[in-house]
């Protein structure tokens, strides 16, 4: 369990590592930009974005970087920091995949699916995290 876990964690750290840097539609405004161009141009005043929003876009790879870094440690407390980095990523790549896809599936790019399979993966590993610390009341150990 101490792989999937570590594994499933890695997937989302990275996969949110990324979503900036690829398009998240397949036509419109953000067909051909990326969230880290949105960010340049808001802070440029070339763009009106809410500065909600641009803290949510700059959160999301925050949030996988630190997600990234915690995946392997096997301490409690630590885990359970992990569950709560994970549930801020994945709250933030939800509210960023329903603001910028605003209810139209097919029109989802790269960076939205990426977000969607972060989510997914995060998901996985809290379930994992939550199981070995609230049912077996300790952090999970290596099979070595």
């Amino acid at each position: 369990m101490f792989a999937a876990r570590t594994l499933a964690y890695a997937v989302a750290g990275v996969s949110w590592l990324m979503v900036d840097f690829v398009t998240w539609r397949t036509h419109g405004t953000l067909a051909s930009s990326s969230l880290a161009d949105v960010v340049r141009l808001a802070r440029a005043h070339e763009a009106h974005v809410s500065p909600g929003n641009v803290m949510a876009i700059t959160a999301v790879p925050v949030l996988g970087a630190a997600l990234g870094a915690l995946c392997a440690w096997r301490n409690r407390l630590v885990a359970w920091v992990r569950i709560a980095v994970a549930a801020g990523g994945v709250c933030t790549a939800i509210a960023l995949i329903a603001g910028l896809g605003k209810g139209e599936g097919s029109a989802f790019g790269p960076g939205a699916w990426l977000a969607m399979a972060g989510v997914v993966a995060a998901a996985t590993g809290v379930v994992i995290d939550g199981f070995f610390l609230v049912i077996r009341r300790r952090p999970i150990e290596s099979a070595s």
